[in-house]
């Protein structure tokens, strides 16, 4: 896939120079990004008023007639140090998936830009997705269960993080059709989770200082990784 638009920070986009804005939806402000709020209109098919929910009873079936790749490379504020090197920068691969009724289904491809962790990496995602996962979903055969969406590309083996994205995509869809947060869409009860922090440090002091901040900040389990 061929990037459309390559802004200066370093941020790629890919299928949507002005999806630029969509890194405010992933929790980044607009100081972090450098962005002006009036630089880059957020597209259409994004806005908040086509994140519709409908009645499950309307509407039993899904038809994809627009899936969008993202490829978003956003800048770390501490680097990541681990056995693999230090990590500066997370590159990010979203799917977006939008029905023929207009709601909008959002899946991360959680994958390292290199095959150093699995045999996946960022370009392998890209060009698994362009050529042989959206293709078989896109149109044609409308889509019941996820047992359904899978079948569609039960050919292409492997790629679990490529296939990934579009499955988060498609339960984001499921979820808005029945009206409810995913969580609550699985069955889940509790509105918090307890989490931990990764941290990876250059040296012993650094480490010391980033777990005495996790601690600091509430933090109830912290793993830390060993260069």
């Amino acid at each position: 896939m061929k990037p459309e638009a390559l802004d200066r920070r370093g941020l790629t986009v890919i299928n949507g120079g002005n999806d630029m804005p969509l890194l405010r939806k992933v929790g980044l402000s607009d100081e972090v990004l450098g962005l002006n709020k009036t630089e880059l209109p957020l597209p259409a098919f994004l806005t908040p008023e086509n994140f519709k929910t409908r009645n499950p009873e309307s509407h039993e079936k899904i038809t994809f007639d627009r899936a969008d790749v993202l490829h978003l490379k956003l800048e770390l504020i501490n680097p990541f140090t681990t056995s693999f090197g230090t990590i500066k920068e997370k590159d990010v691969v979203l799917v977006i998936l939008r029905t023929s009724d207009g709601l909008t289904g959002i899946g991360e491809c959680s994958v390292n830009p290199n095959p150093d962790y699995n045999e996946e990496s960022t370009q392998t995602v890209l060009t698994v997705l362009d050529k042989h996962l959206l293709p078989r979903i896109k149109g044609g055969e409308a889509i019941a269960t996820v047992g359904d969406l899978t079948a569609k590309y039960d050919g292409v083996k492997g790629n679990s993080a490529a296939k990934t994205g579009i499955e988060a995509a498609y339960w984001d869809l499921l979820a808005q059709m029945e009206g409810m947060p995913l969580h609550k869409y699985w069955g889940g009860g509790k509105k918090r989770a307890l989490t931990g922090v990764s941290i990876g440090a250059a040296s012993i002091e650094d480490a010391i200082d980033r777990v005495d901040r996790a601690v600091d900040m509430g933090f109830p389990r912290i793993k830390l990784k060993i260069k």
